[in-house]
């Protein structure tokens, strides 16, 4: 069989088209991340995201016109500093919710311990009043304890007092 030989040069003509298309056809650089990202932040409050959106448009912009003039190397930088610049309005982004998710646990924390320091004297005020009660329920039955006694020890000589003179006759 006849081997199929290419010419040289177009073998480089057509590794030049084919990695050519590739590049073109390639998503996952700094400038289709920074896009992505972009798009992602139309959602976000435009007064915390306006500036490092815009520096990112700005910089796709500029890589746009490197490529435009040939200058690959410096729009891929370029594309790098628009991806930093949209990755930066994300975190202030996630920065805002974060802080808003804080502010409103700090609210429900404070409520927390206000109700912990309402519980708190709320049982405080009940032992106070049980020991009160616990003294006045003393109070009262020791006088009348005392009267008891006191019945008891009257009664208690009398009827010796008959047993004794009883003995002493016999």
């Amino acid at each position: 069989m006849r081997a199929l030989r290419l010419k040289p040069p177009l073998v480089a003509a057509l590794v030049l088209i084919a990695s050519g298309a590739a590049y073109a056809a390639r998503e996952s650089g700094d400038r289709a991340r920074a896009e992505q990202l972009l798009g992602s932040l139309g959602s976000a409050d435009p007064a915390l995201v306006s500036e490092p959106v815009s520096n990112a448009k700005a910089a796709l912009k500029r890589a746009n016109d490197m490529r435009a003039a040939s200058d690959l190397e410096h729009a891929e930088l370029t594309e790098g500093i628009a991806y930093e610049w949209a990755a930066t309005a994300g975190d202030l982004t996630r920065a805002a919710k974060s802080e808003a998710e804080v502010q409103k646990l700090e609210t429900q924390l404070k409520d927390v311990e206000t109700k912990k320091l309402r519980a708190q004297a709320l049982l405080e005020e009940t032992i106070a009043r049980r020991e009160r009660a616990k003294g006045k329920l003393r109070d009262f039955e020791e006088p009348k304890s005392k009267s008891d006694a006191g019945e008891r020890s009257a009664e208690e000589p009398a009827a010796k007092a008959p047993a004794a003179p009883a003995k002493g006759a016999k």
